[in-house]
């Protein structure tokens, strides 16, 4: 039988019990039966079967000397490895400080005054821009009311915002004469 056409029949089941039983190797019974290794050893798997390993250990060596008739002595029990010794934690200083951070990135303001307000305090009317603080008083927030209504920052917050980028800055400048001369050509002043 080749690999491709092998099935297991009730038959080959039975045979495959009887040769695991009388101790042989997934090899030899695939080899037997005419099919692969991987077979045999997949169907031994779910019928819940153990191949018996060699006299001696296992592996190929002791699998071939089994089926030649040649005899090992048994291996000599080892001896217990040694423990190693336990190694001393380090013992670490407790940490006092903070690390210096600076406060405000990018030139933000610095959270000093009355306005500085944590999340809690905030609400529709009040600047939401966050400032950095020290490690102690944690994240607030600028707490100045707002520049006009459905804003969400102060006057000076909104100019820390929207930075003007000299690209954008000629861009919009050029847009804006475009449309002066479009304007100008409409109402007819180029006639």
């Amino acid at each position: 039988m080749t690999e491709a056409a092998f099935s297991w029949t009730d038959e080959n089941v039975a045979r495959l019990r009887t040769m695991v039983d009388e101790g042989g190797s997934a090899q030899a019974i695939a080899d037997a039966m005419g099919c692969g290794r991987n077979a045999v050893m997949g169907k031994v798997h779910r019928l819940g079967l153990q191949l018996k390993l060699a006299p001696g250990g296992g592996g190929v060596a002791a699998a071939r000397e089994a089926r030649a008739g040649v005899s090992r002595a048994p291996a000599t029990p080892k001896a217990p490895r040694p423990k190693p010794a336990p190694v001393a934690k380090p013992v670490l200083p407790p940490v006092t400080m903070a690390p210096v951070v600076d406060p405000t990135p990018k030139r933000w303001p610095k959270p000093e005054g009355p306005e500085a307000i944590a999340i809690e305090a905030l609400s529709s009317r009040t600047c939401r821009m966050p400032l950095w603080s020290d490690f102690h008083r944690g994240g607030l927030y600028c707490g100045k009311p707002v520049s006009a209504e459905g804003s969400s920052w102060c006057a000076a917050c909104r100019q820390l915002v929207y930075e003007v980028r000299p690209i954008r800055a000629r861009e919009e400048a050029e847009a804006h004469a475009l449309k002066q001369v479009r304007q100008q050509a409409r109402s007819g002043a180029f006639a």
